[in-house]
């Protein structure tokens, strides 16, 4: 399956994908509302709004707003019919086949996060970027480009990223996401750059 979008965030990959798999949201979720092709019985009072398609309704009852709500009034009116239009908007998303879900890799290309089941593309690119982990970066300096290799060599053996970058009198060792208890042990002698 290829991504349909790739997005860098906080040094992550975040790559969205069409969700092939992507339920029927009224067949997976409880709504408020009821999808019907006949018009609602208008002794129940109903509550509905426009929909797209022709003979679709979608409505809900004063009684289900007295349900879900405890209270019957316009502000519980109001906030139904915009639950009604959220929950219709989701349908036709799915109708459209505009499902999607991303996952999260990391710069090795490990994958840190995933979820499936979106129906809004904006919604699962911004649930990606809050759900992407901040790296945390340690820098040691050190005087040679050896010292620098071999500090880059033993981080790869105990599996961190790390990279170098020279400046003018010295070398910096980047380590990524560091489990400092470990690295300060492998370079007591280094000195740890602060930023």
């Amino acid at each position: 399956m290829d991504a349909i979008e790739k997005i860098t965030h906080k040094s992550h990959t975040i790559s969205i994908y069409y969700d092939e798999y992507a339920q029927n949201p009224f067949d997976t979720f409880d709504h408020l509302g009821t999808l019907s092709t006949e018009p609602p019985d208008l002794d129940d009072i109903p509550i509905g709004i426009d929909t797209y398609e022709r003979d679709e309704y979608y409505f809900t009852t004063l009684d289900r707003i007295k349900s879900e709500y405890s209270a019957i009034s316009e502000d519980t009116i109001n906030l139904a019919r915009d639950v009604l239009q959220a929950e219709y908007d989701e349908y036709q998303a799915y109708k459209r086949g505009e499902c999607y879900g991303y996952t999260v890799t990391d710069p090795e290309g490990n994958q840190v996060d995933s979820c499936w089941g979106f129906y809004d593309l904006d919604l699962t690119i911004g649930e990606a970027k809050s759900n992407t982990p901040d790296l945390k970066v340690r820098i040691y300096g050190v005087d040679t480009l050896t010292q620098a290799k071999t500090m880059v060599a033993t981080l790869k053996h105990y599996n961190f990223s790390s990279f170098i970058e020279p400046t003018q009198n010295n070398y910096r060792v980047h380590v990524v996401n560091p489990c400092t208890e470990i690295t300060d042990q492998l370079f007591i002698e280094s000195d740890e750059v602060t930023e």
